[in-house]
């Protein structure tokens, strides 16, 4: 609207992306997410798979998926488009969801079409196991060095991993879904450069503030209280521990 204090925008999700055969064409496709806000608090997930037809891009179906969901993970397998999603429940603020589900599309002749969407269950610290968190940001714009890695590990009721000079370990609990409380964290004693252990210090400091986790275009988020600010510390899956 003319004279309007906001307008409709659509930003393509450069995160988080699949190729793979989903046509049984023989050539690769591509499988983006697409968020659209007009202006409210709403913020609206697409998908939309895109095939190259004669050297052309083209959109073959660009279809909802949901409003404020977190996405876990994209999977082309078998023709088909698997999404892993964190979306809103009974009882869940519209910010906050809790409910976990798989969604699977595939390829119609109108395009994208939804195949099926089960609810697999209730946000879980448990679903954290398993994998060898990476830190990818100590905040949204703010990027770590790769090398020394600082890695995050959740087991038995306990975090652990390399704070990028030193190996360290804290208890760690959930009280609600996706509310979480880690202990001082316990560390080994070695020393390393100073930017090294300043960074080590930040991020420790920043996990022993962790009150929730959620997920950001399949990374973990751990939402932490810095001082008298919330900050979001950023990791990408890597191997099994």
């Amino acid at each position: 609207m003319e004279g309007g204090a906001s307008r409709p925008s659509v930003q393509l999700v450069q995160d988080l992306f699949k190729t793979g055969d989903f046509d049984a064409d023989g050539c690769e496709e591509a499988v983006v997410l697409l968020v659209e806000n007009s202006g409210g608090s709403g913020s609206f997930v697409y998908v939309a798979a895109l095939v190259r037809r004669g050297g052309v891009v083209e959109n073959t179906g660009t279809k909802l998926v949901g409003d404020r969901i977190q996405i876990r993970s994209i999977l082309i397998d078998g023709g088909e488009i698997m999404l892993e999603i964190v979306q809103q429940g009974p009882g869940d603020a519209a910010c906050c969801p809790t409910q976990k589900a798989s969604m699977i599309w595939g390829l119609g002749g109108d395009g994208l079409v939804e195949k099926s969407l089960e609810v697999t269950g209730t946000l879980c610290i448990a679903d954290l196991a398993g994998v060898e968190w990476v830190l990818k940001s100590l905040d949204l714009n703010e990027p770590v060095p790769g090398d020394p890695p600082l890695t995050l590990v959740f087991k038995d009721g306990m975090v652990s991993g390399s704070s990028g000079c030193n190996r360290y370990f804290a208890a760690v609990t959930e009280s609600t879904p996706g509310e979480i409380t880690i202990e001082e964290t316990g560390t080994t004693r070695m020393a390393c450069p100073d930017e090294v252990m300043l960074l080590e210090k930040r991020y420790l400091g920043a996990l022993e503030g962790s009150v929730g986790y959620s997920y950001l275009w399949g990374r973990l988020v751990l939402t932490c209280t810095v001082g008298d600010h919330l900050a979001s510390l950023i990791f990408e899956a890597g191997e099994s521990p």
